[in-house]
């Protein structure tokens, strides 16, 4: 092997290792701007991981339409959800990935288990739809 290969060989390794202990950037979910969460989303920021803090409290905005049923609401009703336990989430190419020390990745099937729910129930204020969701770590 002559000594220029040597040389690209020497400097590619170099390269790699750099770059292999490469630390990838926190974001704290609410200091995200639009931008970033859209490409979070396709996939395009794998160095980056996005912290969900306890105690953060989101505005829940709730869409349903379709062939058979829309959601249909007379006034605003603020709903919230409340992150109960820090988690860490991170693009791994079309999937997302989810930790509690940065160190341990699963995907979110593996990570997560729960269930959702609708209910039909008819009272004396009359009838209703309930929905409801249940999200544990699997352990």
């Amino acid at each position: 092997m002559d000594k220029m290969m040597r040389v690209l060989l020497v400097a590619v390794a170099g390269t790699t290792m750099v770059f292999a202990d490469t630390k990838p950037e926190v974001v704290s979910l609410i200091d995200l701007k639009q931008e970033m969460i859209e490409n979070f989303m396709q996939g395009k920021l794998s160095n980056m991981v996005v912290e969900c803090p306890a105690g953060t409290v989101l505005p829940l905005k709730l869409s349903m339409q379709g062939e058979f049923l829309a959601l249909r609401s007379k006034e605003e009703i603020p709903a919230y959800v409340k992150i109960l336990k820090t988690c860490l989430v991170k693009s791994a190419g079309e999937t997302f990935l989810v930790s509690l020390d940065g160190k341990n990745w699963k995907d979110f099937s593996d990570f997560f288990t729960g269930k959702v729910g609708v209910q039909f129930q008819n009272s004396e204020q009359g009838a209703f739809v309930g929905l409801s969701c249940e999200l544990n770590h699997r352990s």
